[in-house]
């Protein structure tokens, strides 16, 4: 699992976006956190959707908050 992470990243910059992964548990801090739209593991940030999602003015994006801390992933199985 760790090698098909690090081939994602390579590829995207050091991103781990939502729809370019398998599902993934993310823990912030050591606390789970929900409804994460990105990842980036070794700069230690986090983007979270807020729930319900915000739209930007336009209704085309989901605006996203970011969140810093050590960042850590783990499959769902």
């Amino acid at each position: 699992m760790e090698q098909v992470l690090r081939s994602i990243e390579r590829r995207n910059r050091g991103w781990l976006a939502a729809g370019n992964v398998p599902p993934l548990r993310v823990y912030l801090d050591g606390v789970e956190i929900n409804r994460v739209t990105a990842i980036h593991r070794r700069k230690g940030i986090v983007e979270v959707a807020d729930n319900p999602a915000r739209l930007d003015r336009w209704k085309k994006r989901v605006v996203t908050r970011r969140l810093y801390g050590h960042v850590t992933v783990e499959p769902i199985t």
